[in-house]
């Protein structure tokens, strides 16, 4: 049996890998990467039934607020400047004991002669006045001076009603007025408060709950073993945050459709532009709460944990809330939150509101929530990358900052 003669066998020579991550011909970049993730994230929430029916009662809720504010503010009132000449109103006789009897020179009953409640009774002078009102036959008399004065005839007591229709009010002028007054003011700040902090809390622990699902049933681990941290997180931030985003400019769209079909005036009225501002504001200050949720939402393993660990993002939410009431009425106060980046999506909106705000105060204020959302989301990102994969006790954010 023949033996084939085989050569000298060739010296194996490796074939040097490129440094660094190796990826595919065909794998896709850190961009598609997080499109995909933010594109599963957005879609898994707007197909759910909880998601879309809350966003329903939110937006009946706000267009029945302008029906009834329209209503209320379409009603009398008696703080509401009357129209017509500067004397008392007429309006204030009641005709509850028939009309009172007054005689009136021709100058007078100019005045009276439009009151029903009034019935006139002429005379020429005042000593025929003085007679009328003495056998009982006018309850009261009233005549215009020479120096265009009133004079007021009565027996015992002068009748309230015709006192104040003979009074003359000064014409106010104010040099700096109040835009609104002080109920509106605070309902305004309610609404911005409120729509901050409801949106910010609903969507941040909605993102804290998902983060932590996928590292208990050890989908992240799936997931990590096809991209990196940094792109899983930024993909699940972006995600919720075009829909927290595109639900508050839905709530916006309500506000301006209800203010216009409503009628309603005055605060509630101009709304418009402090809403948009509110969006720039509400999109930066919730990316920066969101990436905090997710990072400090990774150092717990059980959803039990999830509470105590995003406690610390709970505060930065809550606090500028109890500033917003207890300093966002005084000018200076919600001044000053208003350039304070965990504020100032609730102060800055409500300036442009009540206040006379030049358009560099709101930029130079989104400026500084952008550089501070810069800082911590890297921060987040940091924490989120050293906590996906660690599981057991809870960390420390010490421990997951120093990756130990």
């Amino acid at each position: 049996m023949k033996r084939n003669k085989q050569g000298p066998r060739r010296p194996f020579t490796p074939v040097p890998l490129p440094k660094g991550r190796f990826d595919p011909p065909n794998a896709p970049t850190s961009r598609q990467l997080i499109a995909i993730v933010a594109k599963r994230e957005a879609g898994s929430l707007l197909r759910s039934k909880a998601f879309r029916i809350s966003t329903t009662v939110i937006i009946a809720l706000v267009l029945v607020a302008f029906v009834v504010v329209g209503v209320m503010s379409s009603s009398p009132s008696s703080n509401e400047p009357t129209s017509g000449p500067a004397h008392g109103p007429a309006g204030l006789f009641s005709s509850d004991s028939g009309p009172l009897e007054v005689a009136a020179d021709d100058a007078t009953a100019l005045l009276l002669a439009d009151n029903p409640n009034v019935e006139l009774t002429p005379v020429a002078d005042e000593q025929e006045a003085r007679s009328l009102v003495a056998d009982g036959t006018v309850a009261a008399a009233a005549l215009t001076k020479a120096d265009g004065h009133y004079l007021l005839i009565a027996d015992t007591t002068a009748p309230e009603a015709l006192v104040v229709a003979l009074s003359t009010f000064p014409e106010v002028v104010l040099l700096t007025p109040d835009s609104y007054d002080e109920l509106q003011s605070y309902l305004a700040l309610v609404l911005f408060a409120v729509l901050f902090v409801v949106a910010a809390s609903l969507f941040g622990n909605l993102i804290a709950q998902r983060s932590v699902v996928e590292k208990q049933t050890r989908i992240v681990e799936i997931l990590l073993a096809g991209m990196p941290a940094r792109a899983l997180l930024a993909g699940k931030v972006l995600g919720i945050t075009a829909v927290a985003v595109g639900q508050t400019a839905l709530l916006t769209a309500t506000v301006f459709f209800g203010s216009r079909v409503s009628g309603v005036t005055g605060v509630f009225g101009d709304l418009t532009l402090p809403m948009l501002w509110y969006i720039a504001f509400f999109t930066l200050g919730f990316l920066l709460l969101a990436a905090m949720y997710a990072g400090t939402a990774s150092m717990a393993s059980r959803m039990e944990d999830v509470s105590a660990a995003v406690m610390p993002v709970v505060l930065l939410i809550v606090l500028p809330y109890i500033f917003a009431f207890s300093f966002g009425l005084q000018p200076t106060g919600r001044a000053i939150m208003s350039f304070i980046p965990f504020t100032a999506p609730i102060a800055m909106p409500f300036r442009v509101l009540v206040d006379s705000v030049a358009l560099w105060e709101p930029l130079v204020s989104l400026g500084i929530l952008a550089v501070c959302a810069i800082g911590l989301i890297a921060l987040a990102a940091r924490i989120y990358e050293r906590s996906i994969l660690r599981t057991g006790a809870r960390l420390k954010l010490l421990q997951a900052l120093k990756g130990k």
